[in-house]
């Protein structure tokens, strides 16, 4: 369910670097690959002490509370590591406020962003809140294709939400909007 790659390789092909972890044999005749955002769900470990300028794009769903959790054995390890890997995304999303508060550059957007919140006086966004955007924070996130319809709002709504974020904290690039990248998808 969560590794859903698994690539056999030959041990002899790999070059190992000065310094690498792991390097036996053991760990390279089989590579079992597993969505990122189970280590890093904003995938900031690899950026975060290279890079001045950092955005970041938080597709993840957001954490949906039940008045009514289930109790069951089955279901109930599934919530305990909802509420986990929502409490590492809140972290790390606390922390990276934090230090664009204290002069680092960058900007943070979530699908579930409300698009006015990054009003600057003068800045027309592309997109306004609509009942389509709020649906599309809880779209699913599970493997399966999504319709013709649901790539175009969701591309748009995410452009939408990144040009909003960057002309607001990052860079006053014009107040005008530009246009969405598939205009047949309107939000």
């Amino acid at each position: 369910m969560l590794s859903p790659q698994v690539i056999k390789t030959d041990p002899k092909l790999w070059v190992t670097t000065e310094g690498a972890a792991l390097t036996g044999d053991e760990w390279r005749r089989e590579l079992v690959l597993t969505d990122g955002g189970v280590y890093d769900n904003m995938g900031l470990e690899a950026i975060w002490d290279r890079f001045d300028t950092i955005l970041i794009s938080d597709a993840g769903a957001p954490f949906k509370f039940d008045p009514d959790p289930p109790g069951d054995w089955v279901r109930q390890p599934v919530r305990a590591m909802d509420i986990m890997t929502d409490q590492s995304r809140a972290l790390r999303k606390r922390w990276l406020i934090r230090d664009f508060k204290a002069g680092r550059r960058g900007a943070y957007w979530s699908i579930s962003t409300e698009i006015a919140k990054y009003a600057l006086p003068g800045m027309v966004p592309i997109a306004a809140d609509s009942a389509l955007t709020q649906g599309l924070a809880s779209i699913r996130t599970h493997l399966d294709p999504f319709s013709p319809d649901e790539q175009g709002h969701l591309i748009n709504w995410g452009y939408a939400l990144c040009d909003a974020a960057i002309r607001c904290h990052v860079s006053a690039i014009g107040t005008t909007a530009g246009t969405l990248p598939f205009p047949a998808f309107g939000l």
